[in-house]
């Protein structure tokens, strides 16, 4: 017996997803997107005005997703520095299909509607991110004597430095640099046992 059947633009969206994913951006077009998700190209224009469009929806909606499993990070009864492995997990999950391709059309070659929407989605997340770590500095998760904006400014700049092409080049994915950064921002460079 089959499933409930999707509706189009959930079709559509899983279809320009898995191909932005496998290609990036600016080498699929909307004829194949429209052949992937097995819509009629009019089926593509009720929904999205153009290629941009469902990109933006698309950033939206793997954000969504992403934040949601996040709220359900920090709301678990466990101790701050489980949430923060969680957390790690949670960045390398959604980073594992990411092609050098799709990360370089959505950073450094996207249209400026969709920079703007990567930058306010990036404010959003920083403001709750900053609101979380701020409450469990309150509850003597975090040293008092750090401040949590400053935690989430240097977060940016170290995420800025996965646009590095030189940076870049040290590693094989760039999802490797993304963790990486990720690591060595919440865990430094000392074992366990050194901190």
């Amino acid at each position: 017996m089959a499933g409930p059947r999707k509706n189009k633009v959930d079709q559509l969206y899983e279809a320009a997803k898995a191909l932005f994913m496998r290609h990036g951006v600016k080498r699929v077009s909307v004829e194949e997107i429209c052949r992937e998700a097995r819509v009629s190209k009019m089926t593509f224009y009720k929904y999205f005005r153009n290629k941009s469009d469902l990109l933006k929806y698309i950033i939206r909606r793997m954000v969504d997703e992403v934040m949601s499993q996040y709220d359900q990070i920090m709301e678990e009864p466990i101790p701050f520095r489980e949430k923060v492995k969680k957390m790690v997990q949670l960045k390398w999950q959604q980073t594992t299909d990411l092609s050098q391709e799709f990360f370089d059309d959505i950073h450094k070659e996207a249209e400026p509607e969709i920079r703007e929407l990567i930058a306010q989605i990036a404010h959003e997340s920083y403001q709750r991110i900053v609101h979380d770590f701020s409450r469990a500095q309150k509850a003597g998760q975090i040293r008092v004597e750090i401040y949590p904006p400053f935690l989430l400014y240097m977060l940016e700049n170290l995420l800025q430095a996965a646009k590095d092409e030189k940076l870049l080049a040290l590693y094989d994915t760039p999802q490797d640099l993304i963790m990486e950064i990720t690591r060595f921002f919440f865990y430094g460079i000392f074992g366990k046992d050194e901190t």
